[in-house]
C-alpha cells in the first residue's frame, strides 16, 4: 500500500488533472503509514518501541482517496478527451 502510495502521488504530480497539494497529501501520509508498521513488529519484537501512527495515517489515506475521486469528476470533459 506504501509503493502504491508512493507510485500514484508521483504520477499525480506530474498530471495536469490534478492540483500539486492533491499528490503532497498523498505522500504525506506514507511516512505515517511507514510508522504504524511498528505496531506490526512489536509483536515478535517485544523490545520494539510503538508508535501507533497507522490509525492517522489512514485516515488520512483514505481522505486523500476520496479527494481524488472527487478531482477526477470535477475534472471537464474537454480535458480528458485527446
Amino acid at each position: 500500500m506504501i509503493g502504491w502510495t508512493l507510485g500514484v502521488g508521483n504520477a499525480i504530480r506530474q498530471s495536469p488533472l490534478f492540483k500539486p497539494w492533491v499528490a503532497w497529501w498523498g505522500l504525506f501520509t506514507t511516512p505515517l503509514l511507514l510508522l504504524g508498521q511498528s505496531e506490526l513488529l512489536a509483536t515478535a519484537i517485544p523490545t520494539m518501541p510503538l508508535v501507533e501512527a497507522t490509525p492517522v495515517g489512514f485516515i488520512l489515506w483514505e481522505v486523500w482517496l476520496l479527494i481524488m475521486g472527487i478531482s477526477l469528476l470535477r475534472v471537464p470533459q474537454k480535458r480528458l478527451a485527446v
